[in-house]
Order: C-alpha cells, then structure tokens, then sequence
C-alpha cells in the first residue's frame, strides 16, 4: 500500500512558500514609497527659527542686515507673532506682543517700510 500525501500539509507548504514571495515583494513595494515620500516631504519643508525681537542675532538684527545689504525679505505679522522670509529657505518669527504692530516697530528701530 502506498502512502498518499496529505492534502492538507501539501497546501500548507504550498501557501508558506507563497506567502513568503508575496510579502518579500510587498515588503520592497513600501520601502520604496515610504523612500519616495520622505524625499518629497523633506523637500518641502523650511527652517523655522524663533528669535527674540530685538538684541544680537534677533528678529530687528537680521532685518537691518538684510535690508542694508539690499536682499528683498518679506515681514508678515498674524496677531503676535511675526515672521520675516529672506527667501534663502530659512525663516525668522519672533514674538512682538499683544500691543505693539509691526510698522511701529519698523518705525522705533529706523527701518524704511
């Protein structure tokens, strides 16, 4: 009499050697998105640096650097908090209060507006 092999121990096998394939080959797929996606967010992202308003290397000092030398920059003020781009990939924000807007400032520290 012959041994017959167990039809159920075949198709284990059977599914552990696919399986195995098929999730080595997704396992590539997500390393490269997951590769793909980090490089297209890291790209998009600036420098944020948070300064103190006035003193040395503060919000007025860059400004008055960038201004002298003629490089364009861009001030936003939203509420009390201001941020000034000087399109280099790096931007500055400072806390100017709740009082205080940001041409008066501009004003008190001898920078043309």
């Amino acid at each position: 009499m012959a041994r017959r092999p167990i039809l159920g121990v075949e198709f284990l096998l059977f599914m552990d050697t696919r399986w195995f394939r098929n999730s080595f080959i997704w396992l590539i797929v997500m390393v490269f998105v997951l590769a793909i996606a980090f490089q297209v967010f890291r790209g998009q992202s600036s420098t944020t640096k948070s300064v103190t308003m006035t003193g040395p290397g503060s919000f007025i000092a860059k400004l008055q650097q960038d201004v002298t030398s003629g490089h364009p920059v861009t001030v936003t003020q939203d509420g009390s908090t201001v941020t000034l781009d000087d399109n280099s990939g790096t931007k500055y924000q400072a806390n100017i209060g709740e009082v205080l807007d940001i041409q008066q400032v501009l004003n008190d520290n001898n920078i043309p507006t």
